[in-house]
């Protein structure tokens, strides 16, 4: 891994943010052979959250502008998440940078995904410092293409599930707007990570307190988290997995 493509770094602007350089030195340490654009930087100044809850239904607000920051379970040494989401085309445009380990494999992950005002995802780019890519595109009703081919045994797939980030967690979180108490049964597109390979999942979502807790189950293999969300449905902390830095 000579470098960090122009994708992973494009879009990034400066801000002091002595927290993360702290931990993203700690995690470069280990990973010496992913090196970042020193002029574009990790981070970037967004605004502050644009609402407190989602109680007037599951569209995007007018302004949402969020800078989210996760390191893994156990510390920055073990990973850690950057992501920037803003307003675009009517619905949302989200960047993320991860570093982390999958077993023994160190990998280096930036992501792109865009979203129609009801929270359907419509694009999604992924590329690894090992080379791997990936390019989905949906109509937002269930129709994939990956790189320009139809996907069809993606169909009814409405959001995605991106493996290292628990950033993917808050699409269906938010499309489905789920009272408390409800559950609802859904199909998914799992990306596999550092592979990226996208395959459909079955999942299930309920609201233990409509806009502060969710279960998530995967009807696959039975796995079960309690997810605790900020005021815009981002992941807090994901018992095991993810805690929440910014």
């Amino acid at each position: 891994m000579a470098g960090t493509s122009p994708a992973m770094t494009e879009g990034f602007s400066p801000s002091p943010l002595p927290r993360w350089r702290k931990c993203a030195w700690l995690l470069s340490s280990r990973l010496r052979s992913i090196r970042f654009d020193k002029r574009s930087g990790w981070a970037i100044i967004v605004g502050q959250s644009s609402r407190k809850a989602w109680s007037h239904g599951m569209s995007i607000p007018t302004l949402i502008f969020r800078t989210i920051r996760w390191s893994a379970w156990d510390g920055c040494e073990a990973g850690l998440e950057h992501v920037d989401v803003r307003p675009a085309d009517g619905g949302l445009a989200i960047s993320g940078v991860v570093i982390a380990q999958e077993g023994e494999t160190e990998f280096g992950l930036s992501y792109r995904v865009k979203l129609d005002a009801l929270w359907h995802t419509k694009e999604v780019r992924l590329r690894t410092t090992s080379g791997h890519a990936l390019h989905l595109e949906s109509d937002g009703r269930g129709h994939w293409r990956e790189n320009g081919r139809d996907r069809p045994d993606l169909q009814g797939c409405i959001d995605v599930d991106i493996q290292a980030t628990p950033l993917t967690n808050t699409l269906p979180i938010r499309r489905l707007d789920l009272e408390t108490g409800e559950s609802m049964d859904i199909r998914l597109c799992y990306i596999d990570v550092p592979d990226l390979t996208a395959s459909p999942v079955n999942q299930r979502y309920t609201a233990l307190d409509a806009g502060s807790l969710y279960r998530f189950e995967s009807l696959e293999s039975g796995f079960t988290a309690g997810l605790p969300v900020d005021e815009d449905g981002f992941v807090l902390d994901y018992p095991g997995l993810f805690k929440r830095l910014a």
